[in-house]
């Protein structure tokens, strides 16, 4: 039996490829790095010690298609237009969102996909609609859409919003009783759901 219950926020995400604005010589290396937050299946996921997923398979595809290789970098989401912007890493495809602040540090490909967001509650939390988050607290993952996208119904619900590094931190403190519930994009979240049961 489901202990989850989704519900759709009306807010659209859309995923491109991102890269920074200025040239650090990297077009010449036969390996370029790739950033990547990989919690977020089945964009990008941990396989054992392997990192795979959509995304993970469109970099391997695009670095074939221009002689390079790929090598991925797992790291914080909130960290990787830092790490792009540093040169720590040469691209970054980790379900990002071309955002105008974002898009201000970084260059971003051609959007790629297109998702939704989803409130994830426990099935017996009581909550079936936005109205029932009034005074709840809401967890997001730092740095993301969904952190902007709680702070925006913050004032009309009066959420407390509290973020964390992982997705898969943001359902254990659902199961742990420390959130209400979880502002995740869709099919991550139902993924996490499906998995965790």
């Amino acid at each position: 039996m489901k202990k989850w219950m989704l519900l759709v926020v009306t807010a659209c995400l859309t995923f491109a490829l991102t890269a920074c604005g200025t040239s650090s010589g990297s077009a010449d290396k036969k390996t370029l790095v790739m950033g990547t937050s990989a919690d977020y299946p089945p964009f990008e996921s941990k396989d054992g010690d392997k990192i795979v997923g959509f995304d993970v398979d469109l970099a391997n595809a695009l670095a074939k298609k221009t002689g390079h290789e790929i090598e991925v970098k797992d790291m914080d989401f909130n960290g990787l237009v830092t790490a792009l912007k540093t040169n720590k890493v040469d691209i970054v495809l980790s379900g990002m969102t071309p955002t105008p602040k974002r898009k201000k540090q970084v260059d971003f490909s051609n959007v790629y996909y297109t998702a939704h967001n989803m409130i994830v509650t426990k099935k017996s939390s009581g909550i079936k609609s936005l109205d029932d988050l009034k005074g709840k607290t809401v967890g997001v993952q730092l740095g993301s859409i969904q952190e902007e996208k709680a702070k925006e119904l913050t004032p009309d619900y009066n959420l407390k919003v509290e973020n964390r590094n992982r997705i898969s931190d943001l359902t254990e403190e659902i199961k742990a009783g420390r959130f209400d519930a979880a502002i995740i994009e869709d099919i991550v979240a139902e993924g996490y759901i499906d998995h965790t049961g």
